[in-house]
């Protein structure tokens, strides 16, 4: 790990295989390492040396590209190298993370009378025309909300909450934001732009009616 490449390349590698066994999880309900993927993650990003060249990378970088995947490489790497309280608090963060995804694939709700998972559900309610089955899918998982809070929802939010502080951001959005080298400026016109394209939307909708 001799350049900011090589060690944004093995960063790449583990994240993808924690996104290949999140997937696997996500479509089976079964966890294959899941929580393994991550502590690889996190012990790539505790790496002092790794680190170092990182830092190095953001200091001599020149040109606007090579000074963003420096910013964003840094970004990622710094929490774990601030404190030791920052670092247990998103490993805890992740691991009650990880629980809950694993609660929300494994859940099943009913629609008349057949077992659907969120899966199906979510396509329903995303892609049904039939606005009676779209009810019933949004029922069927309304309990998932009771469960989800019962295994730790609100504390997940917590601890967000307490990474945040600790990190010096005034809230979690704004944390992940500045990890990205992005700010909430980008929200600013996002009613606009909504309300701009629903306008378009309901002006097409008229035309083809």
């Amino acid at each position: 790990m001799n350049t900011i490449q090589e060690i944004a390349t093995g960063l790449a590698g583990l994240e993808a295989e924690y996104s290949a066994r999140l997937w696997i999880q996500y479509t089976t309900g079964l966890d294959q390492g899941v929580g393994e993927s991550q502590k690889k993650i996190n012990a790539y990003l505790k790496n002092a040396t790794a680190f170092k060249v990182v830092c190095n990378a953001l200091d001599s970088a020149k040109e606007p590209i090579a000074v963003r995947e420096a910013k964003i490489m840094f970004q990622t790497f710094k929490d774990y190298h601030q404190s030791e309280k920052i670092s247990k608090l998103i490993e805890k963060s992740q691991v009650l993370k990880n629980s809950l995804i694993d609660i929300v694939n494994k859940f099943r709700g009913v629609i008349d009378g057949k077992e659907a998972d969120t899966t199906v559900i979510r396509k329903i309610l995303n892609e049904s025309d039939d606005a009676a089955l779209r009810k019933k899918a949004y029922q069927s998982k309304i309990p998932l909300n009771k469960i989800l809070v019962d295994a730790g929802f609100i504390q997940l939010l917590d601890l967000r909450k307490e990474i945040a502080a600790a990190c010096g951001a005034d809230d979690f959005v704004a944390y992940k934001l500045e990890k990205e080298d992005l700010t909430s400026d980008v929200f600013k016109t996002w009613r606009q732009d909504c309300k701009s394209r629903n306008d378009r939307y309901q002006s097409a909708a008229t035309k083809l009616a």
